[in-house]
Protein backbone atom coordinates (compact mmCIF):
# COMPACT_ATOMS: atom_id res chain seq x y z
CA UNK A 1 0.00 0.00 0.00
CA UNK A 2 2.58 2.36 0.88
CA UNK A 3 4.61 1.61 -2.11
CA UNK A 4 1.56 2.46 -4.42
CA UNK A 5 1.15 5.48 -2.78
CA UNK A 6 4.59 7.07 -3.67
CA UNK A 7 4.33 5.35 -6.82
CA UNK A 8 1.20 5.88 -8.36
CA UNK A 9 -0.46 8.73 -5.98
CA UNK A 10 -0.41 12.40 -8.56
CA UNK A 11 0.55 14.55 -5.44
CA UNK A 12 4.18 13.51 -6.40
CA UNK A 13 4.57 14.79 -9.98
CA UNK A 14 3.91 18.23 -8.26
CA UNK A 15 6.25 17.50 -5.06
CA UNK A 16 9.12 16.35 -7.62
CA UNK A 17 9.12 20.14 -9.35
CA UNK A 18 10.83 21.39 -6.17
CA UNK A 19 14.14 19.08 -6.66
CA UNK A 20 14.83 20.03 -9.90
CA UNK A 21 17.92 21.68 -8.87
CA UNK A 22 19.03 19.19 -6.71
CA UNK A 23 19.19 16.88 -10.01
CA UNK A 24 21.30 19.00 -11.46
CA UNK A 25 24.28 17.57 -9.40
CA UNK A 26 23.64 14.05 -11.21
CA UNK A 27 22.75 11.88 -7.99
CA UNK A 28 23.05 8.87 -9.48
CA UNK A 29 26.56 9.13 -10.96
CA UNK A 30 27.89 9.28 -7.41
CA UNK A 31 27.19 5.38 -7.28
CA UNK A 32 30.69 5.81 -9.25
CA UNK A 33 32.38 8.76 -8.24
CA UNK A 34 32.18 9.14 -4.15
CA UNK A 35 32.50 5.06 -4.60
CA UNK A 36 36.16 5.86 -6.55
CA UNK A 37 36.50 7.98 -3.61
CA UNK A 38 35.94 5.59 -0.85
CA UNK A 39 37.77 3.06 -2.73
CA UNK A 40 40.96 5.42 -2.54
CA UNK A 41 40.39 5.41 1.29
CA UNK A 42 39.89 1.91 1.33
CA UNK A 43 43.26 1.13 -0.06
CA UNK A 44 44.78 3.02 2.49
CA UNK A 45 42.81 1.86 5.39
CA UNK A 46 43.38 -1.72 4.82
CA UNK A 47 47.30 -1.28 5.00
CA UNK A 48 47.12 0.93 7.85
CA UNK A 49 47.91 -0.67 11.93
CA UNK A 50 43.38 -0.38 11.89
CA UNK A 51 43.63 -3.35 8.86
CA UNK A 52 42.11 -5.77 11.22
CA UNK A 53 38.61 -3.54 11.95
CA UNK A 54 36.64 -3.98 9.14
CA UNK A 55 33.76 -1.66 10.19
CA UNK A 56 35.35 1.74 10.40
CA UNK A 57 32.73 3.85 12.17
CA UNK A 58 34.60 6.77 12.98
CA UNK A 59 33.34 10.07 11.69
CA UNK A 60 33.70 13.26 13.55
CA UNK A 61 33.08 16.79 12.67
CA UNK A 62 35.68 17.41 10.34
CA UNK A 63 34.90 14.52 7.93
CA UNK A 64 31.34 15.49 7.75
CA UNK A 65 32.01 19.25 6.67
CA UNK A 66 35.16 17.74 4.36
CA UNK A 67 32.11 15.15 2.94
CA UNK A 68 29.73 17.79 2.60
CA UNK A 69 32.08 20.06 0.53
CA UNK A 70 33.65 17.42 -1.09
CA UNK A 71 29.86 16.13 -2.50
CA UNK A 72 29.02 19.97 -3.54
CA UNK A 73 33.07 20.09 -5.15
CA UNK A 74 31.78 16.49 -7.19
CA UNK A 75 28.57 18.19 -8.15
CA UNK A 76 29.97 21.09 -9.63
CA UNK A 77 32.04 18.08 -11.80
CA UNK A 78 28.43 16.69 -12.49
CA UNK A 79 27.11 20.05 -13.68
CA UNK A 80 29.46 20.59 -16.39
CA UNK A 81 29.67 17.09 -17.13
CA UNK A 82 25.90 16.80 -18.23
CA UNK A 83 26.38 20.91 -19.85
CA UNK A 84 28.95 19.33 -22.40
CA UNK A 85 27.03 16.00 -22.96
CA UNK A 86 23.90 18.36 -23.93
CA UNK A 87 26.27 20.00 -26.43
CA UNK A 88 27.34 16.68 -28.06
CA UNK A 89 23.42 15.84 -28.24
CA UNK A 90 21.53 16.64 -31.52
CA UNK A 91 18.90 17.80 -29.36
CA UNK A 92 15.42 19.79 -31.08
CA UNK A 93 15.60 23.50 -30.66
CA UNK A 94 12.82 25.87 -31.49
CA UNK A 95 12.98 29.99 -31.56
CA UNK A 96 16.49 29.36 -29.91
CA UNK A 97 15.96 27.24 -27.08
CA UNK A 98 15.93 23.75 -26.62
CA UNK A 99 12.64 21.92 -26.75
CA UNK A 100 11.81 19.49 -23.77
CA UNK A 101 12.72 16.05 -24.40
CA UNK A 102 12.14 13.53 -22.03
CA UNK A 103 13.72 10.64 -23.46
CA UNK A 104 17.07 12.64 -22.09
CA UNK A 105 17.10 12.24 -18.29
CA UNK A 106 18.77 15.89 -18.08
CA UNK A 107 17.05 18.38 -15.65
CA UNK A 108 18.83 20.84 -17.43
CA UNK A 109 17.86 21.99 -20.04
CA UNK A 110 14.35 20.27 -19.64
CA UNK A 111 13.17 22.08 -16.92
CA UNK A 112 15.65 24.33 -15.90
CA UNK A 113 17.30 26.80 -18.71
CA UNK A 114 21.44 26.25 -19.78
CA UNK A 115 21.49 30.07 -19.77
CA UNK A 116 20.56 29.99 -15.70
CA UNK A 117 22.87 26.99 -14.80
CA UNK A 118 25.94 28.54 -16.75
CA UNK A 119 25.06 31.81 -15.47
CA UNK A 120 25.90 29.70 -11.50
CA UNK A 121 28.73 28.41 -12.61
CA UNK A 122 31.81 30.44 -11.68
CA UNK A 123 35.17 30.89 -10.39
CA UNK A 124 33.73 32.10 -7.12
CA UNK A 125 31.54 29.28 -6.22
CA UNK A 126 34.72 26.82 -7.26
CA UNK A 127 36.53 29.31 -4.89
CA UNK A 128 33.74 29.16 -2.00
CA UNK A 129 33.62 25.15 -2.01
CA UNK A 130 37.50 24.81 -2.24
CA UNK A 131 38.22 26.88 1.16
CA UNK A 132 36.59 23.92 3.53
CA UNK A 133 38.73 21.40 1.62
CA UNK A 134 41.97 23.31 1.44
CA UNK A 135 41.33 23.89 5.21
CA UNK A 136 40.76 20.36 6.14
CA UNK A 137 43.14 17.98 3.40
CA UNK A 138 45.03 20.73 1.58
CA UNK A 139 46.77 17.65 0.14
CA UNK A 140 44.02 15.58 -0.78
CA UNK A 141 42.64 18.78 -2.34
CA UNK A 142 45.58 19.26 -4.30
CA UNK A 143 44.51 16.05 -6.50
CA UNK A 144 40.87 17.01 -6.16
CA UNK A 145 41.55 20.36 -8.25
CA UNK A 146 43.84 17.81 -10.80
CA UNK A 147 40.61 15.74 -11.03
CA UNK A 148 38.45 19.04 -11.72
CA UNK A 149 41.28 20.70 -14.47
CA UNK A 150 41.61 17.08 -16.22
CA UNK A 151 38.01 16.44 -16.08
CA UNK A 152 37.73 19.69 -18.31
CA UNK A 153 40.54 18.99 -20.43
CA UNK A 154 39.08 15.13 -21.49
CA UNK A 155 35.96 16.91 -22.21
CA UNK A 156 37.38 19.06 -24.84
CA UNK A 157 39.41 16.29 -26.01
CA UNK A 158 37.30 13.16 -26.25
CA UNK A 159 35.38 13.78 -29.69
CA UNK A 160 39.21 14.86 -31.33
CA UNK A 161 40.87 11.74 -30.08
CA UNK A 162 41.74 9.03 -33.12
CA UNK A 163 41.74 6.16 -30.95
CA UNK A 164 39.93 4.26 -28.43
CA UNK A 165 42.95 3.24 -26.15
CA UNK A 166 44.00 7.10 -25.59
CA UNK A 167 40.16 7.86 -24.50
CA UNK A 168 40.32 5.14 -22.17
CA UNK A 169 43.48 5.69 -21.06
CA UNK A 170 41.90 9.46 -20.34
CA UNK A 171 39.12 8.12 -18.95
CA UNK A 172 40.77 5.94 -16.36
CA UNK A 173 43.60 8.71 -15.04
CA UNK A 174 40.76 10.89 -14.55
CA UNK A 175 38.90 8.66 -12.24
CA UNK A 176 42.48 7.56 -10.68
CA UNK A 177 43.14 11.44 -9.49
CA UNK A 178 39.53 10.76 -7.97
CA UNK A 179 40.89 7.43 -6.60
CA UNK A 180 44.13 8.85 -5.32
CA UNK A 181 42.73 11.79 -3.39
CA UNK A 182 40.82 9.25 -1.66
CA UNK A 183 43.92 7.48 -0.74
CA UNK A 184 45.78 10.34 0.15
CA UNK A 185 42.55 11.52 2.47
CA UNK A 186 43.21 8.80 4.57
CA UNK A 187 47.17 8.67 4.47
CA UNK A 188 50.26 9.95 2.52
CA UNK A 189 52.03 6.76 1.51
CA UNK A 190 55.74 6.74 -0.49
CA UNK A 191 55.62 6.95 -4.23
CA UNK A 192 55.86 3.30 -4.96
CA UNK A 193 52.69 2.70 -3.17
CA UNK A 194 50.84 5.16 -5.42
CA UNK A 195 52.23 2.90 -8.68
CA UNK A 196 51.31 -0.17 -7.05
CA UNK A 197 48.00 1.04 -6.87
CA UNK A 198 47.87 2.39 -10.01
CA UNK A 199 48.48 -0.76 -11.54
CA UNK A 200 45.59 -2.54 -9.81
CA UNK A 201 43.27 0.58 -10.12
CA UNK A 202 44.15 0.53 -13.63
CA UNK A 203 42.88 -3.64 -14.13
CA UNK A 204 40.02 -3.07 -12.30
CA UNK A 205 38.71 -0.17 -13.54
CA UNK A 206 39.70 -0.55 -17.84
CA UNK A 207 37.32 -3.31 -18.10
CA UNK A 208 34.09 -1.27 -16.86
CA UNK A 209 35.00 1.32 -19.33
CA UNK A 210 35.53 -0.65 -22.22
CA UNK A 211 32.19 -2.87 -21.26
CA UNK A 212 30.37 0.94 -21.23
CA UNK A 213 31.59 1.79 -24.32
CA UNK A 214 30.61 -0.91 -26.20
CA UNK A 215 26.86 -1.04 -24.43
CA UNK A 216 26.36 2.51 -25.06
CA UNK A 217 27.21 2.04 -28.69
CA UNK A 218 24.96 -0.75 -29.08
CA UNK A 219 22.67 1.45 -27.18
CA UNK A 220 22.51 4.25 -29.72
CA UNK A 221 22.88 2.33 -32.71
CA UNK A 222 26.52 3.13 -33.30
CA UNK A 223 27.74 -0.62 -34.07
CA UNK A 224 29.88 0.47 -36.67
CA UNK A 225 32.17 1.82 -34.19
CA UNK A 226 33.19 -1.62 -33.33
CA UNK A 227 33.47 -4.63 -35.16
CA UNK A 228 33.05 -8.60 -34.15
CA UNK A 229 36.20 -8.98 -34.05
CA UNK A 230 37.16 -5.76 -31.92
CA UNK A 231 34.31 -6.63 -29.67
CA UNK A 232 36.08 -10.59 -28.79
CA UNK A 233 39.28 -8.75 -28.45
CA UNK A 234 38.22 -6.11 -25.95
CA UNK A 235 36.32 -8.77 -23.98
CA UNK A 236 38.64 -11.37 -23.91
CA UNK A 237 41.55 -8.03 -22.64
CA UNK A 238 39.22 -7.24 -20.43
CA UNK A 239 38.70 -11.19 -18.36
CA UNK A 240 42.26 -11.22 -18.70
CA UNK A 241 42.97 -7.88 -16.53
CA UNK A 242 40.33 -9.23 -14.11
CA UNK A 243 42.03 -12.81 -13.94
CA UNK A 244 45.33 -11.15 -13.01
CA UNK A 245 44.17 -8.21 -10.81
CA UNK A 246 42.79 -11.79 -8.80
CA UNK A 247 45.40 -13.39 -8.91
CA UNK A 248 47.48 -10.36 -7.51
CA UNK A 249 45.08 -8.72 -4.83
CA UNK A 250 44.62 -13.03 -3.77
CA UNK A 251 48.47 -13.27 -3.00
CA UNK A 252 48.35 -9.70 -1.35
CA UNK A 253 46.18 -10.60 0.76
CA UNK A 254 43.83 -7.69 -0.15
CA UNK A 255 39.69 -8.28 0.62
CA UNK A 256 38.43 -5.62 -2.04
CA UNK A 257 40.00 -5.95 -5.22
CA UNK A 258 40.48 -10.17 -4.89
CA UNK A 259 36.64 -10.67 -4.10
CA UNK A 260 35.22 -8.03 -6.80
CA UNK A 261 37.65 -9.41 -9.41
CA UNK A 262 36.21 -12.82 -8.75
CA UNK A 263 32.69 -11.88 -8.35
CA UNK A 264 32.58 -9.78 -11.61
CA UNK A 265 34.46 -12.12 -13.93
CA UNK A 266 31.83 -13.85 -14.76
CA UNK A 267 29.71 -11.44 -16.44
CA UNK A 268 32.66 -10.73 -18.44
CA UNK A 269 33.07 -14.34 -19.72
CA UNK A 270 29.44 -14.00 -20.76
CA UNK A 271 30.18 -11.08 -22.89
CA UNK A 272 33.13 -12.74 -24.31
CA UNK A 273 31.48 -16.18 -25.23
CA UNK A 274 27.91 -15.37 -25.46
CA UNK A 275 28.12 -11.08 -26.80
CA UNK A 276 24.52 -10.37 -26.57
CA UNK A 277 23.81 -6.66 -25.38
CA UNK A 278 22.56 -7.66 -22.00
CA UNK A 279 26.05 -8.90 -21.55
CA UNK A 280 27.55 -5.77 -22.21
CA UNK A 281 24.86 -4.09 -19.99
CA UNK A 282 25.47 -6.16 -17.04
CA UNK A 283 29.32 -6.08 -17.35
CA UNK A 284 29.28 -2.31 -16.59
CA UNK A 285 26.40 -2.11 -14.38
CA UNK A 286 27.12 -4.72 -12.45
CA UNK A 287 30.65 -4.01 -11.34
CA UNK A 288 29.54 -0.76 -10.23
CA UNK A 289 26.94 -2.04 -7.71
CA UNK A 290 29.06 -4.69 -6.24
CA UNK A 291 31.98 -2.40 -5.56
CA UNK A 292 29.76 -0.06 -3.82
CA UNK A 293 28.49 -2.89 -1.56
CA UNK A 294 31.71 -4.31 -1.17
CA UNK A 295 32.63 -0.82 0.00
CA UNK A 296 29.98 0.02 1.65
CA UNK A 297 29.25 -3.50 3.85
CA UNK A 298 33.13 -4.23 4.68
CA UNK A 299 35.05 -1.01 5.81
CA UNK A 300 32.68 1.85 5.65
CA UNK A 301 28.93 1.10 5.90
CA UNK A 302 28.27 4.64 6.79
CA UNK A 303 28.24 5.42 2.53
CA UNK A 304 25.44 2.57 2.47
CA UNK A 305 23.70 5.13 4.14
CA UNK A 306 23.93 7.54 1.58
CA UNK A 307 24.21 4.96 -1.17
CA UNK A 308 20.37 3.95 -0.20
CA UNK A 309 19.05 7.64 0.42
CA UNK A 310 20.54 8.25 -3.39
CA UNK A 311 18.79 5.31 -5.16
CA UNK A 312 15.43 5.61 -3.57
CA UNK A 313 15.26 9.48 -3.62
CA UNK A 314 16.39 9.17 -7.45
CA UNK A 315 14.17 6.37 -8.14
CA UNK A 316 11.07 8.67 -6.55
CA UNK A 317 12.43 11.74 -8.67
CA UNK A 318 13.13 10.13 -12.22
CA UNK A 319 9.95 8.16 -12.11
CA UNK A 320 7.39 10.90 -11.42
CA UNK A 321 9.64 13.68 -13.34
CA UNK A 322 10.57 11.89 -16.27
CA UNK A 323 8.36 8.56 -15.73
CA UNK A 324 11.24 6.46 -15.81
CA UNK A 325 12.85 4.11 -13.86
CA UNK A 326 16.18 5.14 -12.66
CA UNK A 327 18.39 4.23 -11.29
CA UNK A 328 18.11 0.25 -11.59
CA UNK A 329 20.69 -2.41 -11.35
CA UNK A 330 18.90 -5.51 -12.71
CA UNK A 331 18.88 -5.95 -16.62
CA UNK A 332 15.77 -7.74 -17.74
CA UNK A 333 16.09 -10.33 -20.44
CA UNK A 334 14.74 -8.62 -23.24
CA UNK A 335 16.88 -5.28 -22.84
Amino acid sequence: MIKKFFKNHSMHKNIVKYFDYIFLFNLPFFFITLMVFCLGMSTSYYISENKLFYFNLSFNSYDFIFFVFLFLFLSLINVENQLKEIKDIKWEMVNGKYKQNLNHLYVCPNFISKEKVESILNSRLLFFISLPLIYLSWQTYIFLIFHYIFNRLVNDSLNSLSTKYLKYFLIFNNLYLLYLSGSIYVMNYDISFHIYNYFLFFLAAIPIIIMSDIALCKKYDKTLSFSRKNITFYSAASLLMLIILFIISFKDSNPIFSHYSLIISPFYFFALFRSKDKDFYRAYNYPIMVMNVLISWTVYPILLVFQLFVYYFSKYYYWHRFNFHFPKFVIEENE
